[in-house]
């Protein structure tokens, strides 16, 4: 399915993709996005960040299944290309805070897919608590108010 993701344009424009491919591109795609459905678990992290999003007032689908590339998107701005891939830290290679292979994969392949990719990793989202500690009023709606301001410079 990967390679089909990656290489599909290309396959095209040479005549490649004959009705077997064709077909065996469609089984792998479905069983893709099967799989994709029934691995769908929001964390924490990503129910906190969808919270902050709705009391924004955006509209949004969280573990959303994305038809042509048949990945489980955290959260998909309804009225918008834009989705929102909350990673925690088993995407990132810790010591660099690089993304794994495929994390990366799945990036390309969204941003490929016209989608506008918005990133909200764990290190940046567990580190607002600190900066809205640092505000003079009640801690709770200065972690609120600090939650949406970072999401705002995101999108």
């Amino acid at each position: 399915h990967h390679f089909a993701l990656q290489f599909r344009p290309l396959l095209a424009a040479e005549g490649l993709m004959d009705p077997p491919r064709q077909r065996l591109a469609l089984a792998c795609s479905q069983e893709f996005q099967a799989r994709s459905a029934d691995h769908a678990s929001p964390s924490a992290l990503q129910e906190a960040v969808a919270e902050t999003l709705r009391r924004m007032g955006l509209e949004l689908l969280t573990d959303w299944v994305e038809p042509e590339t048949g990945y489980s998107l955290d959260i998909k701005l309804l009225h918008s290309n834009t989705v929102v891939e909350v990673d925690g830290p088993s995407h990132f290679v810790l010591s660099a805070r690089a993304p794994l292979g495929p994390t990366a994969a799945k990036r390309r392949h969204i941003a490929a897919a016209g989608y506008a990719l918005v990133v909200v990793p764990y290190w940046e989202w567990d580190a607002l608590p600190l900066r809205a500690a640092q505000l003079p009023e009640h801690r709770a709606p200065a972690l609120l108010r600090a939650r949406e301001q970072y999401m705002l410079q995101k999108l």
